[in-house]
Formats: structure tokens, C-alpha cells, sequence
């Protein structure tokens, strides 16, 4: 079969039409992509609406988003790989050696602190150790116990 190029204008049409095609699944995937990462409403996870937490508990939100905690406590802080923080203020906690502990301010200090001291027998994982200081962790406890508290009650 003897095959010629195409004229310049089928040719030039043609690059465009691909153009439009990957642009079209480029635009596509990105408002996938977005859709993933939310529902477009400014929110910090567990019903609270960003600057409806006090600024301790604002800080503790961007402190443990830019940790990475999100990873195992979820994207809207639900759980995973690692227990929910929306709701583990306040709640009762079963260790490893089968002992349960209220999650009060001092044990969230304590496990964000130290990871490996008090380990929830729930989870096969354990949270990794952390360079927090200790306002860093005071304040992302400010942020666990707003997550605790009911919507539009925080702050």
C-alpha cells in the first residue's frame, strides 16, 4: 500500500483534533483529581468549617496536616490505617495490654508525644514517631478535641 502525507491542513487539523482530545482528558482527570481532594466547601473534616476553631486548634489542624497524619487518619480525619480523630476526645480507648483509658487531654499528649507508650490494641500499625515540640503537640490536641466537640460548637 503506498502511503502519502497527508496536506498540510489535514495534517495541521489533525494535531489540533489530538490536541482537543488529550486536553480533553487532561481537563477530565483534573476535575477528578479536585472532586477527590473534597466537595469544593471549606471545611477542616469532622463537620467543622475552617475559622470556626479557635487558633490553637487552627494551628493543630495545619500542624498535623503538613505531618502527614492524614495519611492514616483519613482525609476529613475519619480513620483508616489509623484510628478516627473525629470523635477519640473523650471517647474510651483499648491498649494493647487490654487496659482502657479515657482519651483525655493528657493521653492525647502522651500518644502524640510518644507514639510508643501508650499503643492502641486496635491497630496493627503504629504511629511513627514525631519531631512535635510541645506546643506543636498542645496544639494539635486543641485540634483532636475540637473534633470531638458537635458541629458548629467548636472554637
Amino acid at each position: 500500500m503506498n502511503r502519502t502525507a497527508a496536506p498540510a491542513p489535514v495534517a495541521a487539523l489533525r494535531a489540533v483534533a489530538s490536541s482537543v482530545i488529550a486536553s480533553g482528558v487532561a481537563a477530565a482527570l483534573l476535575v477528578a483529581v479536585l472532586a477527590a481532594c473534597g466537595d469544593g466547601t471549606s471545611s477542616t473534616g469532622g463537620g467543622i468549617a475552617a475559622g470556626s476553631l479557635s487558633p490553637a486548634a487552627e494551628r493543630g489542624r495545619r500542624i498535623a496536616s503538613e505531618s502527614g497524619c492524614q495519611a492514616c487518619h483519613g482525609r476529613a480525619w475519619e480513620g483508616g490505617a489509623g484510628p478516627a480523630l473525629i470523635g477519640l476526645a473523650g471517647s474510651t480507648v483499648t491498649l494493647r495490654d487490654g487496659t482502657t483509658v479515657v482519651a483525655d487531654r493528657d493521653y492525647l499528649i502522651r500518644s502524640i508525644a510518644d507514639p510508643s507508650v501508650e499503643v492502641s490494641g486496635t491497630w496493627s500499625m503504629k504511629m511513627p514517631p514525631n519531631q512535635l515540640t510541645d506546643e506543636q503537640v498542645a496544639d494539635v490536641v486543641a485540634f483532636v478535641e475540637a473534633l470531638a466537640e458537635p458541629a458548629g460548637s467548636a472554637g
